[in-house]
């Protein structure tokens, strides 16, 4: 019938004292387990001590080390100044740095080269990644638009652009008011796993809830789909 209180604490330097002591009480981890953020590279330390409502009994628990490493940089490059091509353009060469790393999507081949015509119309998500001596995985994405280049509707459709980016919370997508016949607006992640689906009847968007990282909008259009590819902070 005693209740149980829990309060954990951190420190960015080692703690040698037994118990440990000197951390940084941790506003709501008041819960019997802790997860720690991993947005902030560098080693954390961590303690709790637990007490019993109405008695003076207190323990404290030994120390958890939790180090966060920075992720490995890749980047993709293209020798494309603009991101739409029509779909009877010659194959793009795509590369990476650091250099000889595959790039993933379609119509890209063993080559690194992009091919419109084999791709399709329609908005493409290329990717590549790295992985570094600690197991940490960089990522790093590009959206190529292959276009038939003819209908007006159709331009409009691919020269969606979103602003700010990155964004910390509200997004606006500059060209969406002009665009009929859209039948879902979603969030997906770099997994192609949807986050979260939005109203057809709106150009602004709240990011505020989305944890930080890389996402797409995707807009499914009756002339196609169109991917923009957004940067949370």
């Amino acid at each position: 019938g005693i209740v149980t209180n829990h309060q954990w604490y951190s420190r960015n330097t080692p703690i040698s004292s037994i118990p440990p002591s000197g951390g940084t009480l941790i506003n709501g981890a008041i819960n019997p387990s802790f997860t720690p953020p991993t947005s902030t590279p560098g080693t954390t330390y961590y303690y709790c001590i637990v007490n019993k409502s109405g008695t003076i009994c207190e323990l404290v628990s030994d120390t958890c080390s939790v180090t966060i490493h920075d992720l490995p940089s890749i980047s993709i490059q293209c020798d494309l100044p603009y991101d739409t091509v029509c779909n009877y353009d010659r194959p793009l060469q795509f590369y990476t740095n650091p250099t000889g790393i595959s790039i993933n999507g379609t119509g890209v081949d063993s080559l690194n080269l992009f091919n419109p015509g084999s791709a399709g119309n329609g908005s493409h998500i290329l990717t590549a990644s790295i992985t570094d001596g600690n197991g940490c995985i960089g990522t790093d994405t590009i959206i190529v638009m292959v276009d038939g280049c003819l209908s007006t509707s159709e331009n409009r459709l691919y020269k969606l652009k979103v602003f700010p980016n990155p964004t910390s919370d509200i997004i606006i997508i500059n060209g969406l008011e002009n665009l009929k016949n859209i039948s879902e607006i979603k969030l997906i992640d770099q997994k192609g796993l949807t986050i979260k689906n939005y109203k057809l009847n709106s150009s602004e968007f709240d990011l505020s809830k989305i944890r930080a990282g890389v996402y797409f909008i995707k807009i499914k259009h009756s002339l196609g789909n169109r991917i923009l590819k957004i940067s949370k902070k």
